[in-house]
C-alpha cells in the first residue's frame, strides 16, 4: 500500500475542515430557526388536531438537527485520525 499523495492529504484534509466548519454553524442555524418564528407562529391561532402548529415546527427543527448532528458527527468520527 502506498503512502497518499500531498494532494489527497490536502482534498482529505479540505473535506475535514468542510464538516468540522458545518458542525460549528449548527447551532447557529438552530438559533435562527427557532428564534425567529416564535413571534410571527404564536400571534396566530392555527391548530392541527388540537395542537398548534407552533409545537410541529418547534419539535421538527428540533428532530432535524439531531439528525444533522448525528450525521455530521458519523463524518467526523469515520475520517483518519490525524
Amino acid at each position: 500500500m502506498t503512502a497518499p499523495s500531498p494532494a489527497e492529504q490536502d482534498a482529505k484534509a479540505r473535506a475535514k475542515r468542510k464538516i468540522r466548519d458545518a458542525a460549528a454553524l449548527l447551532p447557529i442555524l438552530g438559533i435562527i430557526l427557532l428564534l425567529t418564528p416564535l413571534i410571527s407562529v404564536f400571534s396566530q391561532s392555527t391548530h392541527t388536531g388540537g395542537i398548534p402548529n407552533a409545537v410541529f415546527y418547534i419539535f421538527g427543527v428540533w428532530l432535524m438537527l439531531i439528525g444533522l448532528t448525528r450525521l455530521l458527527a458519523t463524518r467526523l468520527q469515520s475520517e483518519v485520525p490525524d
